[in-house]
């Protein structure tokens, strides 16, 4: 078992790895380098809040949608992915517009997508299950799964402050 090797495989006794966010997210990693990062899967890891460590906000896929981008294939050039390449354009052009608010924003998404890519792209394609483990428990270590556990749920305590709002 997971639990074997080091790695824990359930937040709570019984319950299964794929029936928690956090282990959902955890599990979408895994393929994202094989299926060339598709924007969607990539805006939603960015923009929750299991993966402080790349968090990149909110409208990310506006953002990415605006610098038409689909996947780190498409659009590459070179030895730049999609993401470097059309992002650091977007950023270009709205700067070049006077939106130097939006043009930061997506850096910050390029850096954070970047991030997000060399700690997945570093999960082993193949080898000993307990080498693909480490791997990919490495991974999730960089993009800050661990500590993210450890923070109270940000969606619990504005539910209990609206919930104390409507009672008064």
């Amino acid at each position: 078992s997971l639990e074997e090797l080091g790695i824990p495989a359930r937040i709570r006794r019984g319950e299964p790895l794929a029936a928690t966010g956090a282990g959902r997210v955890a599990l979408e990693l895994l393929p994202l380098a094989e299926q060339g990062f598709p924007a969607g899967a990539v805006a939603r890891l960015l923009s929750g809040r299991y993966l402080p460590e790349v968090s990149a906000g909110e409208g990310i896929g506006a953002l990415l949608a605006l610098a038409a981008v689909r996947d780190d294939l498409l659009g590459a050039e070179g030895r730049r992915g999609a993401y470097e390449v059309r992002l650091s354009r977007l950023a270009e052009r709205l700067d070049r517009q006077g939106s130097s608010a939006k043009a930061e924003a997506a850096r910050r998404l390029q850096e954070s997508a970047s991030k997000l890519m060399e700690a997945v792209r570093a999960i082993p394609g193949q080898g000993r299950a307990a080498e693909l483990l480490a791997g990919w428990w490495r991974c999730l270590t960089a993009l800050g799964l661990q500590g993210a556990l450890l923070r109270p749920e940000p969606r619990a305590w504005a539910r209990r402050r609206t919930s104390r709002r409507t009672r008064s």
